[in-house]
């Protein structure tokens, strides 16, 4: 009785709801992460991804956050390396039709984002203008 009760045909709900599509869609991110014996915070937490529509085209694209080089330790007032390609972060553009590229060459590196708008659960909004590339931000909701 497969698919009964679940508003899916039985072959679709015969599948084990799970499929790899990772490859088909182009999306190729890697997290890269220096180690070292200090275990600074960011060698410890992973990397994270932010869904936008960056060219206004209507479909989501991803937006990938890695790591940086670290050095052992890290002398003060030294900010991690991300020139090597391994770390920088990457965006992908989405074709609507279930593939990505990765166009973060043709985006710029270390560009200035035009515009940065946080929408809070609480309703509120933040817009952050003119933000220059390779910089670390933290915004957190107001109130």
């Amino acid at each position: 009785m497969a698919g009964v009760g679940s508003g899916l045909p039985a072959e679709a709900a015969a599948h084990d709801g799970w499929e790899e599509v990772g490859t088909k869609s182009g999306v190729r991110f890697r997290h890269a992460a220096s180690a070292t014996s200090q275990k600074y915070l960011p060698e410890t937490m992973g990397s994270g991804v932010a869904m936008l529509d960056y060219n206004n085209d209507g479909f989501l694209d991803l937006f990938f956050v890695n790591r940086a080089a670290l050095r052992e330790p890290m002398p003060p007032g030294v900010q991690p390396d991300k020139s090597e390609p391994r770390y920088w972060n990457r965006l992908y553009r989405n074709h609507g039709d279930g593939a990505f590229s990765d166009v973060t060459e043709a985006a710029g590196q270390d560009t200035t984002m035009r515009l940065l708008e946080v929408n809070w659960p609480s309703g509120g909004v933040q817009r952050l203008e003119r933000l220059k590339g390779g910089q670390v931000l933290t915004v957190r909701e107001p109130g």
